[in-house]
């Protein structure tokens, strides 16, 4: 199977997966949307954003060093299964105490400090998770993570609507996402376990020196990047309300789900470009330049559809009630064209064990995004997150761009790139004229004329489509 095959397929598998359960989580969160309101919604967006920060601390940003030592060396795999297992338990429980301290000291309401708690509690088994999907990468046993990841949000949509249906509130639907954590780590540790390698539980005192070794540098770009996606909407809640952090977490929904995307793409070009770097360095910068192409092409056309549709989507997912929502979105939406190429970068430098470059780039991005939002926020309220956000992303991807220019390999730009964008400016024009008409057809209709322009001026070749499909590793 070429590279490129085998990038588009491992990408695809994911990406096609949690496609299918973040549509079917949209349906969830549409509902909520609806039950709840958007204080309610607030509430939830409150207690997930520090739930995924401080689950983020608790693997200590790991799971790259664990699948790339697993990835070239299997025999290893059992001691680093069980030790970092043994290690995320730990942590764990320090970040569940942590979490909840610092829910307190922002004093939100009682039912934010109650879904908050309750989301702490499934750090536990949300790390479990990690640990087992990371062994599950490392063997490019993805499908297995995919089934997991279906059964946790079928799961919490069936049951959650079920709940709210039934004239339940906040502090049930709370419930449900955390025992659906349970039921992702339950199955993808199972799947670990009898598909690659049972953890060895026995402690490893050299194991475990490395893995805390390795963990400064990995622990703080984890810490960062979670700080920087999550940031915002802690601020947006203190300093303008779980209202507006509800507005907020509606357009958010909506791009994530090709957010997700990105870091699909970027998983499955991980251990290609590891193993790469080493044996043919050359082959490694082609697929880092036309991954970068490749990605920023199809980001920059939904970025711009969506801008356009912007006003049509929010009441179709969450109704009039939301509509708040759509300017908000259509700032929001433009992330996708500088933070899409990012996991290229990064993982392009983590191969070359040049994690430092991509800390740093996590650090300015996060000073970017906190300092932005408490300049933006107390006039803007969602609207100002949702900017801040966006000059964040901006900063993430100019340092990634420039420390892989410093370090690794130069990236040539040139008049021809500006090519795509008069490509989506003339889409765009189109999606607006035929968006009070019909927004599937104008989707259509401006993707269709969007390709053509990019065929017609070569940003595409057929010649350049089939070197990548029969380009093979040496």
């Amino acid at each position: 199977m070429s590279i490129t095959r085998s990038i588009v397929t491992n990408t695809a598998t994911r990406f096609i997966a949690e496609l299918i359960n973040r549509l079917g989580a949209a349906v969830f969160w549409i509902v909520v949307a609806r039950y709840l309101g958007a204080s309610g919604l607030g509430s939830l967006a409150f207690a997930l954003s520090l739930f995924s920060l401080f689950e983020t601390i608790a693997t200590m940003g790991l799971g790259s060093v664990v699948a790339r030592d697993a990835a070239r060396n299997p025999s290893s795999t059992r001691r680093s299964f069980g030790q970092s297992m043994l290690l995320g338990l730990a942590s764990s429980i320090v970040c569940i105490l942590l979490m909840v301290g610092l829910t307190a000291l922002l004093s939100p309401s009682k039912e934010t400090f109650f879904a908050a708690s309750i989301m702490a509690v499934s750090i536990l088994p949300a790390s479990g998770f990690y640990w087992s999907r990371t062994v599950l990468w490392s063997a490019e046993k993805m499908g297995y993570i995919a089934i997991a990841r279906t059964a946790e949000n079928a799961f919490k949509v069936a049951v959650g609507l079920a709940v709210l249906l039934a004239g339940m509130g906040l502090r049930e639907v709370v419930l449900v996402l955390a025992l659906s954590k349970v039921i992702s780590f339950v199955i993808c540790f199972a799947a670990a376990v009898y598909q690659v390698a049972a953890p060895d539980w026995r402690i490893h005192l050299a194991t475990i020196k490395y893995l805390l070794n390795q963990a400064p540098s990995f622990s703080l770009i984890a810490v960062f990047n979670a700080l920087f996606w999550s940031v915002s909407v802690i601020l947006l809640t203190k300093l303008a309300g779980e209202a507006e952090a509800g507005i907020f977490g509606a357009a958010y929904k909506l791009v994530d789900i090709w957010l997700s995307f990105a870091f699909a793409y970027g998983q499955a070009l991980f251990p290609i470009a590891s193993r790469a770097s080493i044996t043919d360095p050359q082959l490694f910068q082609r697929l880092c330049k036309k991954s970068m192409k490749y990605v920023s092409l199809m980001t920059l056309a939904i970025a711009a559809g969506t801008s356009m549709l912007a006003h049509k989507l929010i009441p179709v997912f969450y109704g009039d009630a939301m509509l708040e929502a759509a300017p908000v979105l259509m700032a929001l939406v433009w992330i996708l064209v500088p933070f899409a190429i990012v996991p290229v970068l990064a993982y392009s430098l983590v191969s070359h064990s040049l994690q430092r470059f991509d800390l740093a780039a996590n650090v300015v991005a996060t000073v970017i995004v906190t300092g932005a939002s408490l300049f933006l926020i107390p006039p803007f309220g969602a609207k100002g997150a949702a900017i801040a956000l966006l000059l964040g992303c901006v900063g993430f991807f100019a340092v990634e761009f420039f420390s892989v220019e410093r370090a690794l390999f130069r990236i040539r730009i040139s008049w021809k790139y500006l090519k795509p964008i008069v490509g989506a400016a003339i889409m765009s024009c189109a999606v607006f004229i035929l968006r009070d008409n019909n927004f599937i057809l104008a989707t259509i209709v401006g993707g269709a004329i969007y390709l053509l322009f990019l065929w017609q001026t070569k940003v595409i070749s057929k010649s350049e489509i089939h070197s990548m499909a029969f380009e093979n590793s040496s």
